[in-house]
């Protein structure tokens, strides 16, 4: 199964780019009126996958220099920083800092849909569809 990367109207010229997804199972009611429970498999792009092929599709064009200053800043002044597992690294940090975002929406009377998206804290693009990247959609 694979998930669709549509072109933005922010990312000219890019192609669609068919994304790798996995799937997990998970158990869910059968339905806002039908308490039953089942498992069912759930897709998701699974975030390890996710952003090398942003990369590799320069989707996502990191600043490696400003990935330094951000993680220097981080460890510096946040109070987690000194303890964060790539404070050891200090100033040649390159891991691309990210953020989960979720949102909802109704879907019938009785149920609704949430979508958690990837995002990537330095990115200075503005439009929420070339910046949230969706993980997966779960219907409650």
């Amino acid at each position: 199964m694979e998930l669709w990367i549509w072109r933005s109207t922010q990312m000219p010229k890019i192609p669609n780019n068919k994304v790798p997804m996995d799937t997990v199972e998970v158990p869910m009611m059968k339905s806002a009126t039908d308490p039953t429970v089942v498992m069912r498999k759930l897709p998701v792009v699974l975030p390890h996958r996710l952003i090398p092929h942003l990369l590799k599709h320069n989707l996502v064009v990191p600043d490696f220099a400003a990935i330094r200053e951000y993680w220097s800043h981080m460890f510096t002044h946040a109070e987690w920083g000194p303890e964060h597992p790539l404070a050891e690294q200090g100033g040649n940090c390159k891991h691309l800092p990210v953020y989960l975002y979720a949102d909802d929406v109704k879907w019938t009377n009785e149920e609704k849909l949430t979508q958690v998206s990837l995002g990537l804290v330095l990115d200075e693009r503005t439009h929420s569809m070339t910046t949230h990247f969706p993980l997966w959609i779960l219907r409650e």
